[in-house]
């Protein structure tokens, strides 16, 4: 995408928008908690193991925060 800003796709349903510098910033879309680990875990095997500093809610639907990526 452009520097410090990765994108997930197809892990499951999910997808995750990663911001990341020191930590990690998501903006993620998971049905499911797996989901949302299997998205983190795929960012820092290529990132390296960083703290979660930030979750991105952009809305109220249940697949948007269901199971934060922490």
């Amino acid at each position: 995408m452009t520097d410090r800003v990765y994108s997930v796709r197809g892990v499951e349903l999910a997808n995750m928008t990663v911001v990341s510098d020191k930590g990690i910033c998501a903006d993620r879309h998971a049905h499911a908690t797996t989901e949302a680990a299997a998205s983190l875990a795929l960012i820092i095997s290529h990132l390296g193991d960083r703290p979660v500093t930030g979750v991105i809610y952009t809305r109220s639907h249940v697949d948007h925060y269901v199971g934060p990526p922490a």
